[in-house]
């Protein structure tokens, strides 16, 4: 008989109250289910409906018991059909707002429609017997409301918030080839949301998987973005092939600003993984029953709820994060490459690894990840003191990485992953050393390191280059990042008229280091005083 309009009228009902009551799959098109065929029942009906807005008897006195519950039940009325049906987001409505219901009665037994409740001191005193909305949509509608979802979190609710919020997103977003005012107001109060929650909610992550392989990298952008960072930790295989390639496909044909969003949307995206969703991946495991050594007292993971619980399979999470961040240095490097050394690209580069040299204290993760070669040097070299300066706090973080990575407590879960990271110091330790001899021991390019892999250059092109002082040319104060800062901290401390020269600070280097710090720039003294001893001591 194929598919009759009734019944699947009738499921999609069910669905939309209680989703787990249907498992089948139904038609998202909108059609008439139910023929209209008493044309006279229809006619008598809306009479009524008609006469209801226009009676007059006993509005006052109802008013003047329920002013609340008068307005909401007024407003609904007047409401024009039209902008009704072009209201995507419901208004808070309950089924309770009709009856005879005060926020003063004390009857336990007494439900309080939800748009009554205007402060937060409302909620907390009818915590116990609020009478939720018929439409869970107007969730992202209003804050208070959120704040009971998610304090007493409930399948069904959370079920039928997922089946609405999937239909709303692909008849607004997916369906249509233009940017609209209503998609991107959904957008907005679903980021709010997610935020609130600091969780992604599941069925919009599998939206954004069908969306992004449509996108064309403009449309609703700063909101496409933003809800990628809320994604959860799945295997780096599967992370890549629903994520990271389509968003690289656009990433190597889109302009350098475009790079510079992808890049604050990884960075954003990292620490979602490190802050919220690794805690919340060791507790479903355990809540699942599954063989996890938690180490609560290092992971506090009892504080991390979640209103959408789907089990998750059980994978190295922490080797996620590792390939994730070799896959961001990766793209760095091509688009620096690509661009120039961009400043943007640049200091968006140096905010995903500061976060990355940070993960090990602050997230107890069982690795530390130091970026590429490549990454460190165009740092190390560029002609902007701001990345020079960034480099410097970036490589003290590390440093302290590596000491915290060493003394991990052996409880701490780590997945089956093993420590990783301490295989890296060796190459670390070159980074070190080359930045200091630039920066300040002047001892670049004269070949008495064998390990150096940023100043070798062989004799014959040493002898044709002939560059006067070529030790000092990345030094402090001859960098051609800090020549500006030379010229005026010389022209600060010397007598006016007098001919300055950047050599001449090198009798006042430590001053010359406060005077950078005064600039913003402190992470080149928080380097040399960390690593070098007469950079400490004057």
């Amino acid at each position: 008989m194929g598919m009759q309009p009734f019944i699947i009228g009738l499921l999609s009902i069910y669905k939309l109250y209680r989703p787990d009551l249907v498992s089948i799959a139904l038609p998202r098109t909108r059609r008439v289910y139910f023929k209209q065929t008493e044309t006279q029942w229809g006619a008598s009906i809306r009479r009524m409906q008609e006469a209801r807005r226009k009676a007059t008897t006993d509005q006052d006195a109802f008013q003047d018991r329920h002013p609340a519950s008068w307005d909401a039940k007024q407003t609904a009325l007047t409401q024009p059909s039209k902008r009704r049906r072009l209201e995507i987001i419901p208004e808070v409505q309950t089924t309770a707002s009709w009856v005879n219901t005060s926020l003063t009665s004390h009857d336990s037994n007494c439900l309080v429609p939800m748009e009554q409740i205007k402060t937060f001191k409302e909620l907390l005193q009818n915590m116990h017997r609020i009478q939720l909305p018929s439409q869970i949509g107007s969730v992202l509608r209003n804050p208070l409301l959120q704040h009971v979802v998610s304090c007493s979190p409930d399948p069904v609710l959370a079920a039928r918030f997922s089946y609405w919020i999937q239909s709303v997103l692909f008849e607004e977003i997916m369906n249509t080839d233009k940017e609209t005012d209503t998609g991107e107001q959904l957008l907005k109060l679903l980021i709010n949301f997610t935020d609130f929650l600091q969780e992604g909610v599941p069925v919009c992550e599998n939206f954004l998987i069908k969306y992004l392989h449509v996108w064309n990298g403009r449309h609703y952008r700063q909101y496409i973005l933003k809800l990628i960072t809320r994604f959860r930790l799945y295997p780096f295989s599967n992370l890549n092939d629903v994520l990271l390639e389509p968003l690289r496909k656009l990433f190597f044909c889109s302009s350098v600003y475009f790079k510079c969003q992808v890049l604050v949307c990884f960075k954003e995206l990292l620490y979602n993984f490190a802050a919220v969703e690794w805690p919340r991946y060791l507790n479903t495991l355990r809540c699942q029953g599954q063989e996890a050594n938690i180490a609560e007292t290092t992971v506090n993971v009892q504080n991390f709820h979640s209103m959408f619980v789907e089990e998750v399979e059980e994978f190295c999470a922490p080797q996620t994060m590792i390939d994730f961040i070799h896959y961001v240095d990766k793209m760095c490097l091509v688009a620096l490459w690509r661009h120039k050394d961009h400043c943007l690209l640049m200091q968006c580069a140096s905010n995903f690894f500061e976060l990355v040299s940070e993960l090990t204290l602050r997230h107890h993760l069982p690795f530390v990840a130091i970026p590429s070669a490549g990454i460190i040097y165009r740092s190390l070299f560029s002609d902007n003191a701001v990345p020079v300066s960034r480099l410097g706090n970036m490589i003290v973080n590390y440093r302290n990485a590596f000491n915290g990575l060493k003394g991990l407590p052996e409880s701490t879960d780590t997945c089956g992953l093993e420590r990783q990271g301490l295989e890296h110091i060796a190459a670390f330790n070159i980074f070190i050393l080359d930045a200091s001899d630039g920066l300040w021991r002047y001892k670049a390019f004269d070949g008495h390191s064998t390990q150096s892999s940023a100043f070798k250059l062989d004799g014959a092109t040493m002898q044709q280059l002939a560059i006067p002082r070529i030790n000092e040319s990345f030094s402090i104060h001859q960098h051609q990042a800090f020549l500006f800062f030379a010229y005026k901290f010389l022209k600060k401390t010397q007598p006016e008229g007098k001919k300055v020269h950047p050599s001449q600070i090198k009798m006042f280097r430590h001053e010359y280091l406060d005077f950078l710090t005064s600039k913003g720039l402190g992470g080149v003294k928080e380097f040399l005083t960390t690593f070098i001893r007469s950079a400490s001591t004057r």
